[in-house]
């Protein structure tokens, strides 16, 4: 059966076969058919006799119902070559208009799924004998028409009242073609066509396997004249007796009752007096498996008194016979049923344990952990050491004294506010100029920026434009140099916290707007020089920035809330924020964009970054339509038709960008991904929500300018969620870190001391760009737009899995990196020991050669963790420790395995 997202046509049909319906809620109640909606009722129950219509002009079906509709989610259809759908929302009917419907054929109409305000009609159908042309002829077609048609082939007497009902009818006609079949040339009667599942199973002693479909179509006998009939390869597995197949009111079910383990072949034979049609169903009897549970919560961590939403409606079973569900609210109650709730209200960390039985009596359990704090965290209390040093593993490259004590004696917001104001360290030209002939040496940008990272005073601007740079990636080699990548990543700089000498203002849409006149992003995906339609020549505007700049840059797949929970609609689907169309009208927009001039401060040097420039001559300046939400810019989405200008053209630009950064679900997309870039892999929707306020200008940081940046990055470091210690008591709280990210601070913890005998004061001697090999990550190389690794990543078959957690960064924690990281930890932290600070080598000499190796272990996990070590991992390290001779080699075995432990590379 095809499914209809339909073009119109024109038929004519004559008789109907009796219509099977499916009736829940609302109740249909009529059936029109004709030439138009002006058409002839048909009877839902029972057969017609003729149905007089014109022979030209389209052929509609109508359903009609007893309450005004909402929506169809689809029509399918057999028997004709297209339909279109024909619903007004509010009326009581939709017309299905038919075309290209085969002579002398059945037509079948299923309508899936009709909503109302009152219930979800899951099918209604109708079948019919469609004939197109006037046998006669009188003018009309009718019931005649099929007498004429017959009579054509027979020189018997046209058809008689053989049901004895008291008329002819198309009762009749299937007792004709069943008596006389193919032998009278005439409609032909076909074997029936069966259709099933591949697999049925079902448990030993006595298990009963699920009912399944299994679809039969036989156009020329009636329900209820089918004969069926059952084998099975293997009766020791599956009795054939034990087969049931049932019918109902034309659908047919089949099941059976496993005898013993194994594997059997079930045959289902199907015949209608004259013909016979077979299946063959793979039956498998295996032992009862406990269903795989997985559990969700709406939050898992937050403030008494905690109402939280859990359910288990991700779980499976092999035999899906899951017969009940309870929960224990750890020891504070108990629930039962998929989907529950519970309000903790006293501060505690409760294992929530959520236990599902199969009719068999076998269970399996799932846990989750919720973690509820007496109150909000007192953000004016003070910051101990330890608080600041977590601190600034998540808002900077890791800890340095200056920063820690600055913290422990002003606060966290203190210290954002104050790199608001510390200038940037851009790596522009002038910089890049600075290092004289070390440029020749091949030294990049890249080698700039990780000295940046582990020395600048601008933390917080560098480590959010590396959270920007993972939003909207670009590939160094689309910048062409190192004078165009020093200008690439400036953009980001600038625009992070804004930038008062190149007057940025730290705004997200300034961001975007930036990038999207950048040559870089337009070489990178493939914009530069895009044309607009030629379709004499075959060229279409190029879709790969249009697509982008919705999908991964401002608003995503799909309609959110502002808590970041998906949109759905009548059908309890998520709604897509775009769709095909909508890439190719925005494709249209950027087009006529062209290599510039190059950066400013080098002209014609790196032309393929700098800004792009306008060849009107390439510009699409037709009507465009863009995504139409409520309260959408432009109005209603929509561009008009404009004069070749660039004035125009910019125009363009500028609504496109105002239609996604104003669209409804920008704020909770941007709010969730720089979250998880900083503080948490999973927070919850309270939090999102949050930061997505202030992102939209409100909430307590909130400046009343939708895409602020300062306001947002406020929001996100000083949540509750990201500060309140209680919450790191949950097994599930924090985030993976970024190998790149873990290597820098570790370098920035140890107060590294910056290079000498080179013309820039942070430069380091080694190139990182090279860590993408052990690592997969390097400055500017993700390997795809969408990242080193996807926002809604999960480790398979892991427990974060199971309860719906996410750990993006553990998508490029594989065979290779495991140990590339744990080589570049040692290469670049724990063997450079003659670039520690002399105070913490001093340090740790002392300690490496005391009795208790303890203190070394503490001594190393002051400096860098960011949450105490547990004893559990202290005591394996200073056992091995024990086993190793020497002071140097000690230490740095000390630093090594304090570094590659779990508890450091996860931020909790």
């Amino acid at each position: 059966m095809n499914t209809a997202l339909f073009t119109g046509g024109a038929i004519a049909a004559l008789a109907f076969a009796p219509t099977s319906i499916c009736i829940a809620q609302p109740a249909l109640t009529g059936l029109v058919a004709g030439p138009g909606p002006s058409g002839v009722p048909v009877a839902i129950d029972g057969p017609v006799t003729t149905e007089p219509r014109s022979v030209a002009g389209t052929y509609v079906l109508r359903f009609e119902f007893s309450e005004p509709l909402l929506a169809v989610r689809r029509v399918e259809i057999e028997g004709a070559a297209s339909a279109v759908v024909q619903l007004n929302p509010g009326d009581a009917f939709f017309d299905v208009e038919l075309g290209g419907v085969q002579d002398a054929g059945v037509l079948a109409v299923d309508a899936v799924d009709v909503v109302s305000a009152s219930g979800l009609l899951e099918s209604a159908s109708a079948r019919l004998l469609v004939f197109e042309t006037d046998y006669d002829p009188n003018g009309v077609i009718n019931i005649t028409d099929l007498f004429a048609y017959i009579d054509r082939f027979t020189a018997t007497d046209p058809i008689a009242d053989s049901d004895g009902n008291g008329v002819v009818n198309i009762t009749d006609l299937f007792g004709y073609i069943t008596a006389f079949g193919n032998a009278s040339g005439l409609l032909g009667n076909f074997a029936p066509e069966v259709s099933g599942p591949e697999q049925l199973f079902a448990e030993p002693n006595g298990g009963v396997s699920l009912a399944a479909p299994v679809d039969v179509r036989d156009d020329r006998s009636l329900p209820g004249d089918l004969v069926v009939s059952v084998s099975s390869s293997d009766p020791l597995v599956v009795d054939p007796t034990d087969v049931e197949v049932v019918e109902n009111a034309g659908d047919f079910s089949v099941r059976f009752t496993g005898s013993a383990a194994g594997a059997s072949t079930i045959t289902l034979e199907f015949g209608d007096g004259d013909q016979v049609s077979s299946i063959d169903l793979a039956a498998r009897v295996s032992p009862d498996e406990a269903p795989l549970a997985q559990i969700n919560a709406d939050q898992y961590i937050g403030v008494a008194p905690l109402e939280v939403e859990f359910d288990v409606l991700g779980s499976s079973d092999p035999h899906e016979n899951i017969a009940s569900i309870d929960w224990d609210f750890g020891g504070q109650g108990i629930g039962s049923g998929e989907e529950t709730s519970f309000t903790f209200n006293a501060a505690g960390s409760y294992d929530v344990v959520a236990t599902l039985t199969d009719a068999n009596g076998n269970s399996s359990q799932i846990t989750q952990t919720v973690t509820v704090a007496a109150s909000p965290f007192d953000l004016s209390s003070p910051v101990t050491t330890q608080e600041a040093k977590r601190f600034l593993w998540q808002a900077a490259f890791g800890p340095d004294p200056d920063d820690i004590a600055f913290i422990t004696a002003n606060g966290y917001e203190a210290w954002i506010d104050q790199q608001f104001s510390v200038a940037a360290n851009l790596p522009t030209v002038a910089v890049m100029n600075q290092l004289g002939p070390i440029q020749n040496e091949g030294i990049r940008v890249d080698n700039l920026w990780d000295d940046y990272a582990i020395s600048g005073d601008d933390q917080l601007r560098q480590r959010f434009a590396w959270a920007l740079v993972q939003i909207i990636p670009q590939d160094d080699d689309a910048s062409d140099s190192a004078e165009g990548l020093t200008y690439t990543y400036s953009n980001y700089l600038r625009h992070s916290l804004g930038d008062i000498a190149t007057s940025a203002s730290g705004n997200y849409r300034e961001l975007l707007e930036e990038i999207t006149y950048s040559g870089a992003m337009g070489r990178y995906l493939t914009y530069m020089f895009n044309r607009k339609a030629d379709p004499s020549r075959g060229i279409d505007p190029d879709e790969n920035y249009a697509r982008e700049i919705m999908q991964l840059f401002s608003i995503g797949l799909w309609f959110l809330n502002q808590d970041g929970s998906r949109q759905v609609d009548v059908f309890g689907d998520d709604i897509p924020t775009y769709d095909n169309e909508d890439i190719k009208q925005f494709a249209r927009i950027f087009t006529g964009l062209e290599r510039g001039d190059g950066i400013p401060e080098t002209p014609g040097d790196s032309r393929n970054a700098g800004p792009m420039v306008w060849d009107l001559r390439d510009h699409e300046f037709g009507a465009k339509q863009l995504l139409n939400y409520a309260g959408a810019v432009p109005p209603n989405g929509f561009i008009p038709e404009a004069d070749a200008s660039e004035a125009n053209a910019i125009s363009d630009i500028t609504a496109a960008l105002d239609n996604v950064f104003l669209h409804p679900s920008h704020p909770a997309f941007i709010a969730e991904r720089l979250i998880k870039r900083f503080t948490s892999s999973n927070p919850t929707p309270q939090y999102v929500e949050r930061v997505a306020d202030a992102y939209a200008g409100f909430g307590p940081y909130g400046t009343g300018v939708r895409g602020d940046l300062r306001a947002t990055i406020k929001a996100v470091l000083l949540d509750d969620e990201a500060r309140n210690p209680v919450y790191r008591a949950n097994p599930f709280y924090g985030k993976p870190m970024e190998p790149l990210v873990m290597i820098l601070g570790a370098a920035r913890a140890t107060n590294q001391l910056k290079r000498r005998d080179l013309a820039f004061p942070y430069q380091s001697d080694r190139d990182m760009s090279f860590l993408f090999d052990d690592v997969e990550q390097a400055f500017f190389e993700a390997p795809t737009v969408f990242n080193f690794y996807l926002p809604d990543f999960m480790p398979a078959g892991t427990q974060l899995e199971s309860n719906g957690f996410t750990a993006p960064e553990l998508q490029i924690l594989n065979d290779i990196t495991s140990i590339g990281v744990v080589d570049q930890i040692k290469f670049q932290i724990a063997d450079e020991d003659d670039e520690w600070s002399p105070a913490f080598r001093a340090e740790l000499a002392a300690l490496a050669n005391a009795d208790d190796f303890g203190g070394l272990v503490d001594g190393v996990a002051q400096q860098y963790y960011h949450t105490p070590m547990s004893s559990q991992t202290r005591s394996v390290i200073v056992n091995a420790l024990s086993q190793i001779n020497g002071e140097r080699d000690r230490i740095r075995s000390a630093v090594y395995m304090c570094l590659c432990s779990p508890e450091f590379r996860v931020l909790r």
